[in-house]
């Protein structure tokens, strides 16, 4: 279904060079941090915990690359969006 309905371009703000400039350095950042840290971290870690704070669920210690993956990932659709 076509419209002729006006794309509109908006331009970046200084604001938002500053926002996204952060948001990058940031994932470089925890990116960074996992690495250093990965080598220091036991094999098995835990993973999930209950409500009173004690750990219920384990795993690998290759799960921890999984949060700056949903970083990236989330950084990237919402900048496309």
């Amino acid at each position: 279904m076509k419209t002729n309905r006006p794309k509109i371009k908006v331009p970046y703000e200084p604001i938002d060079i500053i926002v996204d400039l952060t948001s990058i350095a940031l994932l470089i950042a925890l990116v960074i941090y996992t690495f250093m840290s990965y080598s220091d971290l036991p094999e098995t870690i835990a993973t999930h915990f209950d409500a009173t704070g004690k750990p219920n669920g384990y795993s690998n210690k290759d799960t921890m690359w999984f949060l700056p993956a949903i970083g990236i990932v989330m950084f990237i659709g919402l900048f496309i969006l």
